[in-house]
């Protein structure tokens, strides 16, 4: 008989998998907030350009860690 699971193949924790997704929500806060202040404000000064970047930035590695924790 066939194995419904590849030999090898470990499914992760539930704990783990919502821990994940509570990080990469906290994680997405810093971007949603960087582009509301970046669509009201529309600052020039590249300090304030540099710190929306770093956090859209921050935000990605939010989603990409959402989108590992359903995978």
């Amino acid at each position: 008989m066939s194995d419904p699971e590849p030999r090898g193949y470990m499914r992760r924790h539930p704990a783990l998998t919502f821990l994940m997704v509570v990080v990469g929500l906290i994680l997405l806060l810093p971007g949603i907030c960087a582009i509301v202040f970046m669509a009201s404000m529309g600052s020039d000064d590249p300090t304030i350009v540099g710190l929306w970047v770093v956090c859209v930035l921050i935000a990605l590695g939010g989603g990409f860690l959402l989108v590992s924790a359903f995978r």
